[in-house]
């Protein structure tokens, strides 16, 4: 399920690249950058929630709890999870300006 999802977040980024005018690999990295932190701190705000009403092992108990940010997974986990994301933005900017521009 998140390889299919990073496939549809990685066009999503792409539309938003094509839709700005991107017009040099920096821009298009930096522009991705930004986007992988929007987009790394709404599943640091929208995951918790998610994980405590959906996921049947939170629910009975048998796996903690998220808690605000996802830090009931250990404090490092918002961080490595935005940094993961801000990677992610890179990475698909950078393929973004290599392969249109």
């Amino acid at each position: 399920i998140h390889l299919m999802a990073s496939a549809a977040f990685g066009l999503i980024h792409a539309s938003i690249l094509t839709a700005i005018d991107v017009d040099s690999v920096g821009a298009a990295a930096a522009w991705d950058v930004v986007i992988g932190a929007v987009h790394g701190t709404g599943v640091l705000i929208l995951m918790p929630m998610m994980l405590a009403l959906a996921h049947p092992l939170v629910r009975s108990g048998d796996l903690e709890r998220p808690g605000p940010l996802l830090t009931g997974f250990g404090s490092m986990t918002p961080v490595g999870s935005l940094a993961a994301h801000v990677v992610f933005g890179l990475v698909v900017g950078s393929t973004y300006a290599g392969i249109v521009l």
